[in-house]
């Protein structure tokens, strides 16, 4: 398909594919207002290709365009199909996951050029940066000036990874211990959705894009209830190193099934009031993830 001025690009596919995710992982109602500069925040891009994204919606009949008022959903976001979006342009994924993969072992350094990487994997220019935009979009790298760009900090060796994973089992089962702490029940409410409709079958058809945003908004909101900004504050910045290094994991639809099955567990005794249970719970969950999470690309690992 080609693309002339006015087309939908493979970043306003995107960004219009996590838009549609956004609506089912908060379950927004039909007529919720989507504001232009708080989505512009939210996926840490400008207004101009989100309104793109949302005209592309509009031609789906997935948002409504009101004048002088805004653009509202049109449908809840439970009953919505994020299938609608596939874009028969999106960049090789095999591409994708050699970078990754390249990234995580070293190849690649932290900072890259589009020239040299066009040349590294044989890629057409158009075809690279929709890539890197894709990436820049999903938080795993970002734009330099001079056509460069920097990856995301991440968890690159064995090593340091395994230490993230014995410090998340220290930290992450302690915030339901805190005397502070106290669910949202909203917050609690929506993520308790989102995750039955997970199990309820939608695990084998949503992007890996929203398993990680749900599994890391799962995580970030046990910190928010622990009260302690600290704790939050080491969930928040370990969720942004795992986020590169777990991509290929949430691939795993039965993994993915099962680990929501374990959150929505940890949330039965919070919801019961048992804080000790949640803990080990909790605990459990890390620890299995961590036992069955894939070999590191250099090839070491755990066991």
């Amino acid at each position: 398909m080609s693309r002339t001025n006015g087309q939908p690009t493979a970043l306003h596919y995107d960004l219009a594919r996590r838009i549609v995710e956004h609506a089912r992982l908060s379950d927004l109602a039909a007529g919720s207002h989507l504001r232009e500069a708080e989505l512009a925040r939210r996926f840490r891009v400008s207004r101009s290709p989100v309104r793109a994204a949302l005209r592309l919606l509009a031609g789906l009949h997935i948002v409504e365009h009101e004048p002088n008022q805004g653009v509202f959903l049109a449908r809840d976001g439970r009953d919505l199909d994020p299938d609608l979006l596939d874009d028969p342009d999106v960049p090789d994924q095999e591409l994708y996951r050699r970078i990754v993969h390249d990234r995580l072992s070293g190849t690649l350094p932290d900072t890259v050029s589009a020239a040299g990487m066009g040349e590294r994997y044989d890629a057409g220019r158009s075809v690279l940066a929709r890539l890197l935009n894709r990436m820049a979009v999903e938080g795993l790298i970002e734009r330099l000036p001079g056509h460069r760009w920097r990856f995301s900090p991440a968890l690159t060796s064995p090593e340091v990874y395994d230490a993230s994973y014995r410090f998340r089992m220290i930290v992450e089962p302690a915030a339901f211990l805190e005397p502070s702490f106290l669910t949202d029940r909203a917050e609690f409410d929506e993520l308790k959705a989102a995750h039955l409709r997970l199990v309820g079958g939608e695990v084998a058809r949503v992007s890996y894009s929203y398993l990680y945003q749900l599994d890391a908004a799962f995580h970030e909101a046990v910190g928010r209830w622990s009260r302690n900004e600290f704790v939050l504050r080491a969930i928040q910045q370990h969720n942004r190193l795992r986020r590169l290094t777990e991509y290929e994991y949430y691939a795993d639809r039965d993994r993915m099934l099962a680990s929501c099955r374990e959150h929505l567990a940890i949330l039965e005794a919070v919801e019961a009031g048992q804080s000790v249970t949640a803990a080990e719970l909790m605990r459990q969950h890390i620890d299995t993830s961590w036992r069955l999470m894939p070999r590191f690309p250099s090839g070491e690992g755990r066991g």
